[in-house]
């Protein structure tokens, strides 16, 4: 089933290695996955209104412990190479600091805990009734009468009797049928992140400079390897550090003064068995940001400190870390805002209509010779780049040039029926042609010819390409698209081997059923 967040979604996992460049040491091994996800956004504050992006990156550490994760008793001398501490930087690398806003991040400065919860919910339901009702009457009518009339004319009596008698049947039938349909669907997600550790702590911190964000981890008990680290040793690749008494006790069992050997505790859980941290920074960058770059760029440093203590030469007790941290760094992919934070068309929604009228003031880039137009439809769910076209969007090709138009949307629906529609003319004597591919597919390439001026045939210029056919009893049974992201590439050229250039011009687009 497709999950609605992942098309607002980039993501990727690496493997590390921290302290590969040591010589004699043992490196250690670590994943770090991160992800990104941007939702258009409309920013109404101080009364303005501006088409921002929502940027959110999160980034989880995993650093396996110091080995002993077996359940047999532990007879060594002591514990080496555990997690003492790390760190996480996340920073956007080409853009300046004015340039976008610092929303939100966690876990915040707390020695608690870290949660991470998410959910997501779908349903559908269809209900279908159906009524009938039959029915039949019959009823029997009898009337009755008698008159009778008596009177004197010229003194003679006189009268009158008279009756009467009427019978009628009366026969009804009916029959009723009524029948109905219900589909709905629904779907919601949700997420949050909290922090609790148990024995560490994480300390964030944000540099004001850049809107960097910095976090700290590192073990508290049984020693604070952030604040416990005084040291008199400065050379070697490990240090020894000067504990205070009450804290090398919860190292080492000395409390039997008659023990040929201190008994060495263990450092924390989280030490012996790995560690496993996640942060979530939050930035707002504006349409007019993203517009100046190609694509979104996230730097990640890492940093990562192990710690030992154990017994030496019988009765002796160390603790060391070392001298310097492991430190990495790596990038996001290229993000893409517009692309990510774009809106799936949802034609049941009377929001959803996918329109792009090509006027000035609608573009992000107007177009240009040698330039790549770029327009954002109002509902946010089509997106549009354009070469080889000026102002208003008209296009000249000939022979040896070209002009293309590239239509990028999302759909969710695996069977809702799809139409490309065009408003477009000829602005010259010879035609053009026009051809479609769809998803980079070589074999779903469809080609059209436009051969009327505006006003002129007699389909008021207007073109429609069916993109989804699900009747599967028609010839024309196809589908070109793909739950997620589609791609329309439309190229645009002077039919057949015609030595006049050919000028086209197109007014909108839009996607129906």
């Amino acid at each position: 089933m497709l999950s609605f967040r992942d098309l607002y979604t980039a993501c990727q996992s690496q493997k590390l290695v921290f302290f590969s460049g040591v010589d004699g040491d043992t490196p250690s091994p670590a994943q770090c996955e991160t992800t990104y996800e941007v939702r258009m956004v409309e920013d109404a504050r101080n009364l303005t209104i501006q088409k921002s992006y929502r940027v959110s990156c999160m980034t989880r550490v995993r650093v396996p412990g110091s080995g002993t994760q077996h359940l047999n008793p532990n007879s060594g001398d002591g514990f080496k190479n555990y997690p003492l501490m790390l760190s996480i930087a996340s920073a956007i690398k080409n853009l300046d600091a004015g340039q976008f806003k610092l929303l939100d991040y966690s876990p915040k400065t707390v020695n608690t805990g870290i949660q991470l919860s998410s959910g997501e919910n779908s349903g559908s339901s269809s209900s279908f009734s159906q009524q009938r009702s039959v029915g039949s009457s019959t009823s029997s009518t009898n009337s009755y009468g008698v008159e009778m009339s008596l009177g004197v004319m010229m003194g003679e009596p006189m009268g009158s009797a008279g009756g009467n008698f009427s019978h009628s049947n009366t026969r009804e039938a009916s029959s009723s049928l009524a029948s109905g349909f219900e589909s709905n669907k629904s779907s919601a997600s949700s997420s949050g992140a909290a922090m609790s550790i148990k024995d560490w702590g994480g300390y964030a911190s944000s540099d004001p400079a850049s809107l960097a964000m910095t976090w700290i981890f590192g073990q508290e008990y049984p020693w604070n390897g952030i604040r416990d680290r005084y040291t008199r040793d400065t050379t070697g690749d490990k240090v020894r550090i000067e504990l205070p008494d009450f804290v090398a006790k919860r190292l080492f069992d000395t409390s039997d003064t008659n023990a040929a050997q201190p008994i060495p505790y263990p450092p924390s859980e989280l030490s012996l068995f790995g560690i496993d941290f996640t942060t979530k920074v939050e930035w707002l960058v504006p349409l007019s940001s993203c517009v100046e770059t190609s694509g979104l760029l996230i730097e990640h440093g890492l940093g990562y400190t192990r710690g030992s203590h154990y017994r030496s030469n019988g009765i002796y007790t160390v603790a060391e870390m070392d001298s310097t941290p492991s430190l990495l760094s790596l990038d996001s992919p290229s993000l893409d805002l517009i692309l990510l934070g774009l809106d799936p068309i949802t034609l049941s929604d009377p929001e959803g209509t996918a329109v792009i009228g090509f006027f000035r003031k609608q573009f992000l880039v107007p177009p240009s010779p040698g330039a790549v137009a770029r327009i954002v439809s109002n509902a946010n769910n089509l997106y549009v780049t354009a070469t080889g076209f000026s102002e208003p969007m008209r296009a000249t090709v000939s022979g040896t040039t070209r002009a293309s138009l590239k239509i990028q949307f999302k759909i969710v629906d695996p069977y809702q029926p799809f139409n490309l529609n065009l408003k477009h003319w000829k602005n010259s004597g010879s035609g053009c042609r026009l051809d479609f591919k769809f998803n980079d597919d070589e074999d779903t390439v469809v080609t059209v010819y436009v051969d009327a001026r505006e006003g002129e045939g007699g389909t008021d210029n207007t073109l429609q390409i069916q993109l989804r056919n699900n009747q599967y009893d028609s010839i024309d049974y196809h589908d070109y698209l793909r739950l997620g992201m589609n791609e329309i590439v439309m190229t645009i050229s002077p039919i057949g081997d015609s030595a006049d250039p050919a000028a086209y011009e197109i007014r909108a687009l839009s996607i129906t059923d």
